[in-house]
């Protein structure tokens, strides 16, 4: 495994040691590897979304009505607050 050293303020080195105090972590670098996980799924979930909006712009124009819109959006947040 490489290793990679980083500096820290103080109140993030203190927010990281909390992170392994509280037993979420083994180890200040099993945090950060945490992180940079997270950050690579976020990073893909971007991709898919930008892909997503890519194919559907290639996909020719559809009329924007915004009370359509609006409508599926409230019944979306229905529908996962009911979940």
């Amino acid at each position: 495994m490489a290793s990679i050293s980083i500096t820290l303020p103080k109140k993030l080195k203190e927010f990281t040691e909390q992170q392994v105090a509280g037993g979420n972590y083994s180890d200040e670098s099993d945090f950060v590897r945490d992180l940079i996980r997270k950050a690579q799924e976020k990073a893909a979930i971007i991709e898919e979304i930008n892909a997503a909006l890519d194919e559907g712009e290639a996909s020719g124009y559809l009329p924007y009505v915004r009370e359509e819109f609006e409508a599926r959006m409230e019944l979306l947040i229905k529908n996962k607050n009911a979940a």
